[in-house]
C-alpha cells in the first residue's frame, strides 16, 4: 500500500443544530468547491461518509492545514478533524475500503479530539514521535488563542484569511473601520503569534514530505 494523508472530520454538536438540512447543504457546497480548488492534491475527494462525518484523502500531507483552514472559513459550523498519515488502499477516486494505517490513525486522532475537546489532531505513527508532538503543540497553541477571540475578532480574521493579499486599509474599508482599528483588532487577537505558528506548521508539513521523498528515493 502507498502512503497517504486521511482527513476525517465530524461536525461538533450536530444533534443540537436547529437547521441541519441547511447546514448539510452549505457543507456540501463547501466540499464541492474544496474538491475543485485542491483537486491536484486529492487522491480521494471529500465527501460525506456516515451521519455527520465527511472525509477526504490527500496524496501528501503538505496541503492539509490549508484544507483545514478552507473548511473552517467556509462552513457555518465547528468541526473536529482527525488526521492520519500512513498506508491506505486507494483505487481510482475511491478507497477500496477503509483499511490501512492512515485510516486507522485518522480515526484515532478524531476520537482524541472528541475526548479532549480539541478541534484538530494529527497522527503519523502508532506511537507519538517528535514530528507529531511539534505539529500538535502548534495546533493546540493556535486553537487556544482562537478560543479567546471575540466575535468581532473572529469575523475580521476570517475575512482576512479569505483575502490574505488585502491590506489593512482594504479590510478596514470593508468593515467600515480605520486601518489602525484593524491593526489593533489583529494585535489584541494575537494574530502575529497565530500566523507565525501556522507558517511553522506548513513548513513542518513540507519538510515531512521532503524527507519522505528522500527516504523513498534512497
Amino acid at each position: 500500500m502507498d502512503t497517504y494523508c486521511v482527513m476525517t472530520c465530524d461536525v461538533k454538536h450536530s444533534r443540537t443544530l436547529s437547521d441541519w438540512p441547511a447546514v448539510v447543504d452549505k457543507l456540501t457546497r463547501c466540499l464541492r468547491n474544496l474538491n475543485t480548488k485542491f483537486r491536484p492534491y486529492l487522491a480521494v475527494r471529500f465527501r460525506f461518509t456516515v451521519g455527520d462525518e465527511f472525509q477526504g484523502v490527500l496524496n501528501t500531507p503538505d496541503k492539509l492545514y490549508d484544507i483545514y483552514l478552507y473548511i473552517k472559513t467556509h462552513t457555518p459550523v465547528d468541526i473536529y478533524c482527525g488526521i492520519g498519515i500512513g498506508e491506505a488502499e486507494i483505487s481510482g477516486n475511491k478507497p477500496t475500503n477503509t483499511r490501512g494505517s492512515a485510516f486507522y490513525r485518522a480515526r484515532e486522532a478524531l476520537n482524541f479530539c472528541k475526548k479532549n475537546k480539541r478541534s484538530i489532531y494529527l497522527r503519523s505513527a502508532d506511537t507519538e514521535n517528535m514530528f507529531d508532538k511539534l505539529v500538535n503543540t502548534l495546533l493546540y497553541v493556535i486553537e487556544t488563542l482562537e478560543n479567546g477571540w471575540t466575535n468581532r475578532q473572529r469575523e475580521i480574521i476570517t475575512y482576512y484569511r479569505l483575502h490574505p493579499d488585502y491590506t489593512y486599509e482594504k479590510i478596514g474599508k470593508h468593515f467600515g473601520i480605520s486601518r489602525q482599528s484593524v491593526y489593533q483588532i489583529l494585535k489584541s487577537a494575537n494574530w502575529q503569534i497565530i500566523n507565525r505558528s501556522e507558517t511553522l506548521v506548513n513548513e513542518l508539513l513540507h519538510e515531512f514530505v521532503r524527507l519522505k521523498c528522500l527516504t523513498n528515493g534512497s
